[in-house]
């Protein structure tokens, strides 16, 4: 049997998504994608296996080299160009694919093996006068914009349809004949048309009997989601569970914290090591089945509770962060600086908001000292801008605590504003007790590195790990005109700004 795959895609919404891996080299149970899908064509019994690719991705260039190498028996046909859509990708291909019968899916295509055993045994056995087409349908739907399809009682497709509900929809892998399929496929492209979707409904429109092939579940990757729910259809045995964080604790960054999570997930699927992600709004009991190890970067009381109570019931599981330090951090700012001060970290000076407290902020000489500084405020609803407020007099330190009080903030500060350069700290506590750790300074337009001691910071990046209990942390500090360092914010699983590629490859030895 022939086989054709389209792998021409750029792949850009996952890489938006944390995901740098050229979109045929994405891992699904350890394996590029692309080389999974050729390694199960032969044992299809491949002949002849055609492929487009992107010129703009040569690492796709060379390990389709490395795999024709192991594979002398199958003949590799490739061709590289920037296509409008898959359909135009099928009429480049169109050129170099032998004439007969063949076997067409794009790179991301995900099915059960014994499923696609079927549906290659049944074209190859199918009467070339009685059957056209054979085109895979499942009744499973995760596609935003899914084709749907009706079956006539002949077992034949009668309507591709883009609304729906429809009992199927096109599951992307397509039996076809070059003598039947590629004059209309030529038609579609002279006259103007895209998508492959067209290309489908024109072979119904010219007459092609096209039946229908029914797998139980067929699964494309568009978004770094989709990686994780075919990890997790796919696979059997032991698990690492990504939790990913509620939207209400990543206001206006919650693409860029799902990112370095993502990013941490695709290094492990390169190890073999199978994974499932789910956001923390969904996180149940039954999400730890078979999980032996867990990155969070949830917040949630619901989440951490949960968390605590697996791990009593699983002393082995693993879990980073801890949820006792993201109790801490997320959730006391004022215990946050308290254990900090206690651990021997430089911090300003704060004084925390007690709710039983009648004295008027304004009427204590001590605090007045503070100012000009910061109110902050923390609330178990999630994050705003509305935590943080600069304040310059006794009056406007006052309305801002009374602010927070009143709208049920569980956390308030005053603290002492510092003059000097912020720098914003990543790290990752590794097993052997180093720290991997890279800052900068927002503020300064060359982005530089400031000139701050490593060792200085490094020391304070220990003591921090070690007070929260985090392995994986962000902290922002002020550089003063003495060149001391003060911790004025900690993080408990930042999203690592430009630094994310390393640091998730740390966290993923973790």
């Amino acid at each position: 049997m022939n086989y054709a795959v389209i792998a021409a895609g750029e792949g850009a919404r996952l890489a938006g998504e944390g995901i740098s891996d050229p979109k045929p080299l994405v891992p699904i149970q350890g394996k590029p994608m692309l080389v999974r899908l050729l390694d199960r064509m032969v044992a299809e019994n491949a002949e002849v296996i055609s492929i487009i690719i992107n010129p703009r991705m040569p690492e796709v260039r060379m390990i389709l080299r490395v795999w024709q190498k192991s594979h002398p028996e199958v003949e590799l046909r490739v061709c590289e160009q920037v296509t409008l859509s898959s359909m135009h990708s099928l009429s480049v291909m169109s050129e170099i694919i032998p004439k007969g019968k063949f076997v067409l899916t794009t790179v991301d295509t995900l099915f059960q093996p014994e499923e696609f055993h079927s549906f290659v045994q049944d074209w190859e056995q199918s009467d070339v006068g009685a059957d056209n087409a054979l085109f895979g349908v499942t009744s499973f739907v995760d596609d935003e914009k899914p084709l749907w399809i009706n079956i006539a009682g002949d077992g034949c497709i009668s309507e591709f349809a883009d609304e729906g509900p429809r009992p199927f929809v096109s599951g992307g892998i397509y039996a076809l004949n070059t003598e039947t399929a590629f004059p209309v496929l030529k038609t579609c492209i002279a006259s103007g048309q895209s998508r492959m979707r067209n290309f489908q409904r024109a072979l119904l429109a010219d007459g092609l009997r096209i039946r229908a092939f029914e797998f139980s579940k067929i699964m494309d990757i568009d978004h770094a989601a989709d990686i994780w729910k075919a990890e997790d259809w796919l696979s059997e045995g032991d698990r690492t569970l990504l939790v990913y964080r509620a939207a209400e604790f990543s206001p206006n960054s919650e693409q860029k914290d799902a990112a370095i999570l993502n990013a941490v997930g695709i290094r492990l699927a390169h190890q073999g090591i199978r994974v499932r992600a789910v956001s923390e709004t969904d996180l149940r009991v039954e999400h730890f089945k078979a999980v032996s190890r867990v990155f969070n970067m949830g917040r949630r009381q619901k989440t951490l509770l949960l968390l605590g109570q697996q791990m009593q019931c699983n002393p082995e599981l693993r879990v980073v962060n801890p949820p006792s330090g993201v109790q801490i951090t997320a959730q006391s700012r004022s215990t946050t600086l308290e254990l900090l001060d206690a651990a021997g970290v430089k911090v300003p000076r704060f004084w925390a908001y007690e709710p039983a407290d009648d004295d008027l902020f304004q009427c204590e000489p001590e605090l007045q000292q503070l100012l000009p500084g910061w109110v902050k405020g923390m609330h178990l609803s999630g994050v705003s801008a509305h935590d943080v407020e600069y304040v310059k007099t006794p009056l406007e330190a006052d309305s801002g605590v009374i602010r927070l009080a009143s709208s049920n903030y569980v956390d308030i500060v005053v603290m002492r504003h510092i003059q000097g350069i912020l720098l914003k700290v990543y790290c990752v506590l590794r097993p052997d007790g180093t720290i991997w750790m890279r800052w900068y300074a927002p503020d300064q337009a060359d982005m530089k590195q400031p000139e701050a001691d490593p060792s200085c910071l490094s020391s304070m990046a220990q003591q921090i790990a070690c007070a929260l209990n985090l392995r994986v942390f962000g902290f922002d500090a002020i550089l003063d005109v003495d060149g001391n360092l003060n911790v004025i914010d900690v993080n408990d699983w930042p999203s690592f700004s430009k630094f994310r590629d390393e640091a998730a490859s740390e966290i993923a030895k973790l």
